[in-house]
């Protein structure tokens, strides 16, 4: 019996965002990928202590790298405005609790 590999493809991703903060307000800037290979940008913000989300700036794009590349460029241009993009806490692994190996313990007589 012959044993079949499965060959695991990459799908392409249909969407691609940026996220900025600004003091009590999020922007996101949304590339999304359509079914015709064209491509779609929006913008939302969001207000942080009402929670209401508005979306704006709809503009279809010839192809999906298009609406990716244009979502750039309205992150440098809205970085210009006052917004940021927010920290990412990275992993950080704990100290060592020891440096060499340790004795075996002895089972008590």
């Amino acid at each position: 019996m012959q044993e079949e590999k499965l060959v695991t493809q990459q799908k392409a991703p249909k969407t691609s965002h940026i996220t900025l903060t600004s003091t009590g307000a999020k922007l996101i800037l949304l590339a999304q990928a359509r079914p015709d290979g064209t491509g779609t940008t929006y913008a939302a913000t969001t207000d942080l202590t009402t929670k209401k989300t508005t979306r704006g700036m709809t503009k279809n794009h010839a192809t999906f790298d298009a609406a990716k590349a244009e979502i750039s460029k309205m992150a440098v241009a809205a970085e210009k405005l006052g917004w940021a993009r927010p920290e990412r806490e990275g992993f950080s692994a704990k100290p060592d609790a020891f440096n060499t190996l340790l004795a075996a313990k002895q089972k008590p007589t």
